[in-house]
């Protein structure tokens, strides 16, 4: 075991013992008893066969009641094991799902840590959805390590009395362990490389899986009548992956058939031994039943504390890339300079490319947007404009010059602190279907806000009537699948995103095509109310449609990723450059 390994091990009972003290201390007492209760089991049991044996044999003068009195023992262990049993499983399953909570939260604080640029990253999203999956371990762990730590219970009190008996034999029982569970590690490993080898396929069926299921995309699969397709690439995926894990898992099936040895030789060796010693007169007749059942014991319990072990050992292969992301870095650190508004943003020869492509994106942008201006970003698809959104937002740095907030470099600003200042509503903007309007619109604030505040953003977004209009208003979920949740269209949504955008009343309010799916009139007056309520505030906007940009104070118009013109929106007219032809191509369009 590495010292990553270790640390994590330390890190996980650390986890364990904080989530709850009081069931790590019963679980240690409970293991004991499951341990060595089999053991009293085998020893009673076979007292009394072998009484019953004498008395049947008529080799001895004995009388019954011991025989009932190890009956009753007996009775009573299996009763402290039932009631052991049926209070240990609720607790059990209240801890572990407490664990997975905690372990979920730290994985999900971690991650928002890092960067949006390292997702872009193919390995590494892998990971992430690997160590995703890991959290779930978190919840059998409890039950894995407590079926583990029985049967070693077990295992140590069978091979006392073995090795009694026969020290030779208990050692022998005790080294052929060791190489059962190497074997299975073995597996474990075959397995770990065979899943490397099919993560990426892995990833895309099971998001094939999961968009086929979900209810609000199989009305478009039905609709595109894609599902034959869409499920014939998922099971071609699906068999590749079979196919290609095949020749691993009969290398696997060996280990685990060479591993199965193990027990039926100790057992099959051991009763010949014993059986010898009974002939010689050596062992009595209940030493030998006695024996002769914790044989069976011992060879149950070395499947189990294999078993156990090898998934011990996988499950720490899966937490290890949950320790991997929980410690990676961000690839832009948090910075630790705090900013007030009003914020004054300087983008200085600014060029930035991707790293999966290599191709500049923006190149040689020269901008500075001022304390409550209002400035549209134009071009045609692909020109950058949600790039430079996204620089502008310290989601990316620049490949080359700086962007400044107020003077500070964005890689230098506290991130939190920069986001509490800006509102951004972008064009794949996310709403939670299975919350609640108000816990959508409130997200993100740290504070409850009257729902008169609500009402007042939504009034902004032309969305108050539709709340209003639903029997549960701002407690109506935003999925039809709940009792209380309706249905919204495109533009609705987006109404509401666009109130939850004013709602955080920032400094800065960044719109990505924020009416694409609003028919021209709301259009018209959404923004109308956006930019008498936002006198104070600095507006940035990116739209295709004219006639919401045509209001800005300045319009910069992005060409292949530079920025070829410049200004008012009669002053761009005026130029006969771009910005007029896509201007006059679209007035066409509504002639």
């Amino acid at each position: 075991m590495n010292s990553q390994s270790f640390k994590l091990l330390l890190w996980i009972m650390k986890l364990q013992w904080q989530t709850s003290r009081a069931y790590i201390i019963w679980s240690v007492c409970k293991d004991i008893f499951l341990g060595l209760q089999p053991l009293a089991f085998s020893y009673i049991f076979a007292l009394i066969v072998a009484d019953v044996g004498r008395i049947a044999l008529q080799s001895a003068d004995i009388a019954a009641t011991g025989i009932y009195t190890n009956l009753l023992l007996i009775l009573a262990l299996l009763l402290v094991r039932e009631a052991v049993d049926a209070f240990d499983y609720p607790v059990r399953s209240r801890f572990s799902m407490k664990l997975e909570a905690e372990a979920t939260d730290v994985l999900i604080n971690r991650i928002y840590r890092l960067s949006q640029e390292q997702f872009d990253d193919q390995v590494f999203s892998a990971k992430v959805e690997r160590a995703r999956e890991s959290v779930k371990f978190f919840y059998r762990l409890p039950r894995t390590i407590s079926r583990a730590l029985s049967a070693l219970i077990g295992m140590v009190g069978i091979l006392v009395a073995v090795i009694i008996y026969s020290p030779w034999l208990g050692l022998l029982a005790l080294g052929l362990l060791v190489p059962a569970t190497l074997l299975h590690i073995k597996a474990n490993h075959i397995f770990e490389r065979s899943y490397e080898k099919t993560a990426a396929d892995y990833r895309v069926a099971r998001h094939l899986s999961w968009k086929m299921f979900e209810p609000r995309e199989m009305a478009e699969v039905r609709l595109m009548n894609s599902f034959k397709r869409i499920a014939s690439i998922w099971r071609s995926r699906m068999t590749d992956i079979t196919n290609r894990r095949w020749s691993d898992e009969k290398k696997m099936a060996g280990l685990y058939a060479a591993a199965g040895i193990v027990q039926p030789a100790i057992v099959v060796a051991a009763t010949v031994h014993y059986v010898g010693l009974v002939a010689r007169g050596a062992l009595s007749l209940e030493s030998f039943i006695f024996l002769r059942d914790i044989l069976d014991r011992f060879s149950r319990n070395i499947r189990v504390m294999v078993g156990e072990l090898a998934d011990l050992h996988s499950s720490h292969l899966d937490l290890q890339k949950f320790n991997e992301i929980s410690n990676a870095q961000p690839a832009i650190p948090n910075g630790s300079v705090t900013i007030k508004p009003p914020l004054t943003l300087s983008l200085s020869d600014v060029n930035f490319s991707y790293a999966t492509d290599g191709q500049f994106a923006l190149r040689d942008i020269n901008l500075t947007i001022r304390p409550g201006e209002k400035l549209a970003i134009v071009g045609r698809n692909g020109s950058g404009k949600t790039t430079l959104l996204k620089l502008i937002l310290r989601q990316y740095l620049p490949s080359k010059g700086r962007i400044t907030v107020n003077g500070t470099g964005t890689g230098d600003l506290e991130a939190a602190g920069y986001y509490n200042l800006v509102g951004n509503l972008s064009q794949e903007f996310m709403l939670f279907d299975y919350l609640s309007i108000r816990d959508n619109l409130t997200a993100g604030l740290e504070y409850e806000p009257s729902d008169e505040k609500i009402y007042s953003a939504a009034r902004l977004a032309k969305a108050e009537e539709i709340i209003k209009s639903l029997p549960e208003q701002l407690d109506t979920r935003m999925s039809p699948s709940f009792y209380d949740g309706s249905s919204f269209s495109g533009g609705e949504r987006q109404r509401l995103a666009i109130a939850r955008t004013l709602l955080r009343d920032s400094n800065l309010i960044i719109l990505d095509e924020p009416t694409s799916s609003i028919d021209a009139k709301a259009e018209y007056e959404i923004f109308n109310n956006i930019y008498e309520a936002c006198t104070d505030k600095t507006v940035l906007i990116v739209s295709h449609r004219f006639s919401t940009v045509r209001q800005a104070d300045k319009i910069v118009v992005l060409k292949e990723g530079r920025i070829s013109e410049t200004g008012s929106h009669e002053e761009l007219l005026a130029n006969n450059g771009l910005y007029k032809e896509m201007f006059e191509l679209q007035a066409t369009g509504y002639s």
